[in-house]
């Protein structure tokens, strides 16, 4: 009798070893992540209890696994990988400012029979150089030699961009600032007035400013007196905390402005603590 040759490749198997492979296959969906077991799962807590910084491909060839076991562990812990959020650092002292601030705020706003117009800025400098992220941008090439560099200057020429919005919507301009008090005088101030005069708002109106370093000069405070504004305080801002794009529509912006007095309410529901 003839004996057959088995195919190229082919290898014989006990059969025990083959069940265990298709158990494992159907329990982890993938022959090689046998090591999710109860240990696995234990240390991988760490990532809910604050003790792990890693991303879950670190994670993964920390315990010598596949990205996928790690995935499928954390989902069993009934977790998420998420990334870590960056806040503003509220010392108690400011906690104590933002918490005072903010009442005063709040019964100025809870005053008189007149709404408030309000008004939030901010500024961002522009340079000639092009905004780039070694990370993010890329470029299809065949080779590297053919990716062309992203040049940056020492001292780029740059210009400083001051914009505002209002619970009336967007401004409609960009003003580009020289001197910070001298377009508050000349330009912020008449737009404001404009803005809140008549029937509706009867001339009140409630300006926003954060605490960069031309706002708290001597003549900028007494101008303003605007001692009121609870400081360290980016997330009351929606110029700071939701207008990232160059284009929205105006009632996006009317709405983010409109939600300035529950923030300001929340503020204080927290003790002068973070909200977000």
């Amino acid at each position: 009798m003839e004996k057959r040759k088995r195919p190229q490749g082919h290898h014989r198997y006990a059969s025990s070893t083959v069940y265990d492979v298709v158990k494992a296959f159907k329990a982890f969906g993938n022959i090689w992540d046998q090591e999710k077991d109860a240990d696995l799962l234990s240390r991988l807590k760490a990532i809910g209890n604050g003790q792990s910084r890693d991303p879950m491909s670190v994670l993964a060839k920390k315990r010598n696994v596949s990205w996928s076991t790690v995935s499928r562990a954390v989902k069993e812990l009934n977790t998420i990988s998420y990334k870590w959020c960056q806040a503003h650092l509220l010392t108690g002292k400011m906690k104590e400012v933002r918490l005072r601030r903010c009442k005063k705020v709040l019964n100025s706003l809870k005053s008189g029979t007149s709404p408030h117009l309000k008004f939030f800025s901010d500024e961002k400098i522009f340079t000639v150089d092009r905004s780039s992220n070694r990370q993010n941008d890329r470029w299809l090439a065949k080779t590297e030699k053919e990716v062309p560099n992203s040049f940056k200057t020492k001292n780029p020429a740059s210009v400083m961009v001051l914009g505002v919005v209002s619970t009336a919507g967007d401004a409609g301009e960009e003003i580009n600032i020289d001197v910070y008090l001298g377009v508050l005088k000349e330009v912020v101030k008449p737009w404001m007035d404009e803005k809140a005069s008549g029937d509706v708002y009867n001339g009140n109106n409630l300006f926003q400013q954060d605490s960069a370093p031309a706002h708290k000069t001597k003549k900028t405070q007494e101008w303003l007196q605007a001692n009121t504004w609870p400081s360290n305080s980016p997330d009351l801002n929606p110029m700071d905390y939701y207008m990232q794009a160059s284009k929205l529509p105006a009632a996006d912006v009317t709405a983010a402005c409109k939600g300035f007095k529950s923030r300001i309410e929340a503020v204080i529901a927290a003790e002068g603590g973070h909200i977000e």
